[in-house]
């Protein structure tokens, strides 16, 4: 099994750089927008070993194509606003079935700022899209990882 990163301490500031270096020089990828993945610096893998962890940008009123991985993965929130079409379209009750939000958004409930998390398991198309007047940034983790693990 490939050991936790050294580092183990992203912060955001240097991640959210990398985005914005990558904006002005790599084309948009239609599924992904701009995707970084963290990594273990000792081995290129993984940062951690039982799951993936990346960073996603989508610009404003970006819709990404659907595509379909053998990995549940879970998205949260970060910066800007914005929904997984597969999910929060069609509604289900009249309802949206997920969206999700800009961080920092302050929840009446717990008077504490919040993250909105969703998880879009293996079986559906995975599928987001911006909304709002600024780019969207994401988080997300997939369990590919952990498969592998289990699996040797």
């Amino acid at each position: 099994m490939a050991a936790t990163s050294p580092i183990f301490n992203y912060p955001y500031e240097r991640s959210r750089a990398a985005l914005e270096m990558m904006k002005r020089s790599n084309e948009w990828d239609p599924y992904h927008g701009l995707k970084m993945r963290y990594v273990n610096p000792v081995d290129g893998g993984w940062a951690m070993p039982t799951i993936g962890t990346c960073l996603q940008l989508l610009p404003k009123d970006f819709k990404t194509l659907p595509y379909r991985s053998t990995d549940a993965t879970v998205f949260v929130g970060v910066e800007g606003s914005g929904y997984p079409p597969s999910m929060a379209k069609p509604s289900v009750g009249g309802r949206a079935m997920c969206s999700w939000c800009r961080a920092g958004i302050t929840s009446p409930m717990k008077q504490t700022k919040t993250q909105c998390c969703f998880l879009i398991p293996t079986d559906l198309y995975k599928k987001n899209a911006a909304s709002g007047a600024k780019n969207a940034v994401i988080k997300s983790g997939v369990s590919a990882v952990a498969m592998k693990v289990m699996l040797r």
